[in-house]
């Protein structure tokens, strides 16, 4: 297994992020996230994979997450 990481994206302006989480969000394969926060920071998405769900669904995604990082995936799971 890989590395996963939890990144805190802030009030959802990119401005406001910190660099720390930019950082580790470029860095990973995978970004997983409740899908209006992957929304929010679409221009680092690119070229990446992403684990989409909807409210109530944190268990799955998480699962879904750590299902990447067992495949060799470096893995962020962002939330606000």
């Amino acid at each position: 297994m890989t590395d996963i990481y939890a990144v805190g994206i802030g009030p959802g302006n990119n401005d406001c992020m910190t660099p720390q989480a930019k950082s580790v969000i470029l860095h990973c394969d995978v970004i997983a996230g409740y899908t209006p926060y992957l929304q929010m920071i679409t221009p680092l998405l690119e070229g990446k994979d992403t684990i989409a769900t909807g409210m109530k669904s944190e268990v799955a995604r998480c699962a879904m997450a750590i299902d990447a990082a067992k495949r060799g995936k470096n893995v962020a799971v962002v939330s606000s």
